[in-house]
């Protein structure tokens, strides 16, 4: 890719159509040189907090500079005990044999579905980067609508109706991806529409691939948070990370959570030993980004009634 917006020309005895820059970091593109130019401009494009990194993460961050060794493939030990706690705390039951660490869930999503290889439903609208990606890897994103009202989901009769039609025309949907809240519309599915994709995919063998990056950015405390897991956990990867709610986009710190068996152990296998070996994060920003989520859950806690509300 060029930072102009346009497509680099691929050569070689595989070649691919010209992968044009994802339409939101071109946005942001524009912005960056509308800013630069003088220009007043409202981002409404890129997923940034554009808030300063807490003083407790940047502590930790520079504390662990200095452990620049290559770290396990799968990430240190700490950072994915810190995940499975993330998670239990939340009602998500994780070890941490079954987290995988990456520079940002995006890598991890990436890997993701080159390990599964086949077509993907996405939501309609959904984020410009699960199309682009499954591009990339030389597979289909088929699109499917919301259910009204709702956002990050596919209508489940609209999803079953997908996959039908791409059988008849020879192609296979192997997943589908919810965003939980999602991202562009802000919305969080329902309940019953979530139970509803997951019954859907155990019918048609589908890996479930959860993108809860914006989880903690859900602010009513009465709303109950409808992930998959609790629903299909036999093939339910949950993804996430530290870029949004910490505002800690450019550490790349990402982490997903994969299923403790059944049909999604698979592809999860193939993303630990294969997918996740080329997406290795630095040994000092995987342990940066365990001690300082813990302290400053723990100044957090000590500040909010009831407390587990942060990530630690």
């Amino acid at each position: 890719m060029t930072m102009a917006g346009t497509a680099m020309p691929l050569t070689g005895p595989s070649v691919l159509p010209p992968i044009p820059v994802s339409a939101t970091l071109a946005a942001n593109e524009t912005l960056a040189r509308k800013r630069r130019a003088g220009e007043p401009v409202l981002p409404l494009a890129f997923g940034e907090a554009g808030l300063p990194a807490h003083p407790l993460l940047r502590d930790a961050l520079a504390a662990a500079s200095g452990a620049n060794a290559y770290g396990p493939v799968a990430g240190l030990p700490v950072l994915r005990e810190a995940a499975a706690g993330y998670w239990t705390r939340r009602g998500t039951p994780a070890s941490a044999a079954s987290v995988v660490c990456g520079p940002g869930s995006k890598a991890l999503l990436f890997g993701l579905l080159l390990a599964i290889g086949a077509d993907v439903a996405v939501p309609k609208p959904s984020w410009v980067s699960y199309a682009g990606q499954a591009t990339l890897i030389g597979v289909r994103p088929h699109f499917v609508p919301v259910p009204p009202g709702e956002g990050g989901i596919c209508d489940p009769a609209a999803l079953a109706g997908a996959v039908r039609a791409a059988r008849q025309a020879g192609r296979r949907i192997g997943a589908v991806v919810l965003t939980l809240p999602d991202n562009p519309t802000g919305r969080l599915a329902s309940p019953d529409s979530v139970r509803a994709v997951c019954q859907l995919a155990r019918e048609h063998d589908l890996i479930i691939i959860a993108d809860e990056i914006y989880r903690d950015l859900v602010h009513d405390p009465t709303v109950a948070f409808p992930s998959p897991v609790a629903y299909a956990p036999e093939r339910t990867v949950v993804t996430t990370g530290l870029s949004k709610n910490l505002a800690l986009g450019g550490w790349r710190i990402g982490v997903a959570r994969l299923p403790d068996g059944g049909t999604g152990r698979a592809p999860a296998a193939a993303l630990w030993h294969g997918g996740a070996a080329g997406q290795r994060v630095r040994r000092g920003r995987h342990g940066a980004a365990d001690a300082g989520g813990h302290r400053a859950a723990v100044r957090r806690d000590r500040c909010a009634a009831g407390g587990g509300a942060g990530l630690r």
